[in-house]
């Protein structure tokens, strides 16, 4: 099984309610490191939203996949929201500890899944995945804490030209994908729990 290494926000979760769209997350790599992690915001920063977006974008459940689609920037942007998760598949030699410390480097391949697009006009969602890493396909320049977010024909240049690309892949065929890194059973679980209220007991 893969581990996820790197998530990906860019262009992500305006909180303003404001008529001008202001992401909270203009870009953001959250590093795992392949590791068991715990990530500690404020109440209403978005962490049942980050979490909605991801199992939205492995298992394109409808449900996920709609809820994910309102927190995208609004076409009037100009600039597409991209959420992208960078699997870790250890290398078989490589003995991976139950509770590594922050010390250890995990190694073995990467794949990329990611979905770009905007919340509304007539655009669907595109989904795309590659063998690689986050910086093989980016979708913003950062120099000296300057971000820079790529442009849709831009990043669609460069997603068309990265070797073993696939993009507008089917339902069927994409999580074919995705369970080659995380088993059907383990995501439908995921997406349950999710669905369920995450835990929280006032859900219910």
């Amino acid at each position: 099984m893969s581990l996820i290494n790197r998530i990906e926000l860019s262009n992500f979760l305006d909180k303003s309610g404001g008529s001008d769209w202001n992401p909270t997350y203009r870009h953001c790599v959250l590093d795992l490191k392949g590791q068991s992690t715990a990530i500690v915001l404020m109440n209403g920063s978005g962490k049942t939203t980050i979490n909605t977006a991801i199992l939205g974008l492995l298992s394109r459940q409808r449900t996920l996949v709609s809820n994910m689609r309102k927190v995208f920037a609004p076409d009037s942007s100009g600039v597409h929201t991209h959420v992208r998760v960078e699997f870790i598949q250890p290398d078989m030699k490589t003995s991976v500890p139950t509770l590594p410390t922050i010390s250890q480097t995990i190694t073995g391949e990467k794949y990329v899944f990611g979905v770009c697009g905007f919340r509304d006009g007539s655009q669907s969602l595109k989904y795309y995945c590659y063998p690689g890493i986050l910086e093989d396909v980016p979708v913003a320049n950062v120099n000296d804490g300057s971000i820079e977010l790529l442009f849709n024909e831009e990043f669609a240049k460069i997603i068309r030209e990265k070797n073993g690309a696939r993009q507008g892949t089917s339902k069927d065929e994409w999580l074919d994908r995705v369970h080659d890194h995380w088993g059907a059973q383990q995501l439908n679980q995921m997406v349950s729990f999710l669905q369920d209220g995450g835990g929280d007991k006032s859900a219910s």
